[in-house]
């Protein structure tokens, strides 16, 4: 008996799987209900949407260098300024990166900081911190390269996504 309520809740649900109309209106706009309106088509939904994620791909790879005399495997490679999804505001441009290497960085390694893909010219090789100018607004990616003697990637960060905004005379906050 207790079970009841669950069999007719159960039964009941292909009947509450009505139809649904569309219709523009004089504006245009797309309206839709699950009453029919004069001028209304009806539309047959299959299959709801549904969204899966996926695990994003970590481009974090480690190896060693045969060129190198010392073999060091680093644990943590990040950028951790700006964080990840972080939006900055009125920067006029200017952006401070800071990053984070463990262990400490091999003296005949170097680091390499990429801004939408392309190498940030005058990013210090031994440094964590660095002032990046002229970024413009929008959306953007950084990611931190440690490279050997050579130029060969040894590890790389995960990207790090952050967002610029300008407040303009035409976009008002």
């Amino acid at each position: 008996m207790r079970y009841l309520p669950y069999v007719l809740l159960f039964l009941a649900i292909p009947s509450m799987a009505s139809d649904v109309w569309k219709w523009r209106d004089a504006n245009g706009t797309l309206h839709f209900s699950d009453h029919p309106i004069q001028g209304a088509q009806q539309v047959n939904p299959s299959k709801p949407s549904s969204y899966i994620p996926t695990a994003p791909s970590q481009p974090v790879a480690t190896s060693t260098s045969s060129s190198s005399s010392t073999s060091v495997t680093y644990t943590n490679v990040e950028i951790w300024k700006p964080s990840a999804e972080m939006t900055l505001i009125n920067t006029a441009g200017r952006v401070n990166v800071a990053v984070r290497v463990e262990p400490a960085l091999d003296s005949e390694h170097h680091l390499a900081l990429y801004l939408d893909g392309q190498l940030v010219m005058g990013f210090p090789q031994q440094g964590m911190e660095y002032e990046i100018s002229d970024v413009e607004r929008g959306a953007h990616t950084l990611t931190l390269a440690v490279l050997n003697r050579v130029g060969q990637q040894i590890t790389l960060s995960r990207p790090v996504p952050f967002y610029v905004q300008q407040p303009s005379i035409l976009h008002k906050p």
